[in-house]
């Protein structure tokens, strides 16, 4: 929603200009701008901030999705613990895999992990295979609509949606007035 919204208010005084993206995971994406290959990246949080310009888009609360089968037994409209989930087959972005681990082990749990992998979208298509259940930022859940999902009440599993530059770099003029573009949206 914010990423478009943006891009719309960009695109008002600029419909000339022609995007290339480059998808991939936040930390090539930190490689390829640290190699000058993208002026801009668009990313999420935890990630090294140091030589960067960080434009926070959005901060989304984690979720646990999954076919209906792993949800019968909790409570649709309240958010679920990480101890509701205990037993179930878990997917997890590798890159929360130690933070989700840290906050089981503190609650004495052992965590389930079915699939461990490099990205949010691979975690719901798993989940959407019902192979388990996918431990992901809210945002991530339009992708699959079909799925069932609880709200985690877990407050420190959280990620920001960042739009971030390297520090004193010279951008083009049109990377410039789409960071400012979203600096005017959403900078603080």
């Amino acid at each position: 929603e914010e990423l478009f919204a943006g891009i719309r208010a960009f695109r008002r005084d600029h419909a000339q200009v022609r995007f290339k993206l480059f998808d991939s995971n936040t930390f090539l994406l930190l490689d390829a701008l640290e190699r000058q290959r993208i002026e801009l990246a668009l990313i999420r949080t935890p990630f090294l901030s140091r030589g960067l310009d960080i434009l926070r888009i959005r901060s989304d609360s984690f979720a646990a999705a999954g076919t209906e089968q792993y949800f019968r037994h909790l409570p649709a409209d309240q958010p679920v613990t990480l101890k509701d989930l205990n037993h179930l087959p878990l997917i997890v972005y590798r890159r929360w895999e130690k933070q989700i681990r840290q906050t089981m082990e503190a609650e004495q749990l052992c965590p389930d992990y079915s699939c461990i992998n490099d990205d949010a979208r691979t975690s719901i298509q798993w989940a959407a295979a019902g192979l388990g259940v996918a431990l992901v930022p809210t945002s991530v859940l339009p992708l699959a609509p079909q799925l069932s999902w609880r709200l985690l009440a877990e407050e420190s599993l959280t990620s920001d949606l960042c739009l971030v530059r390297r520090s004193g770099q010279h951008p083009s003029d049109n990377a410039q007035a789409f960071f400012r573009t979203f600096a005017a949206l959403y900078g603080h």
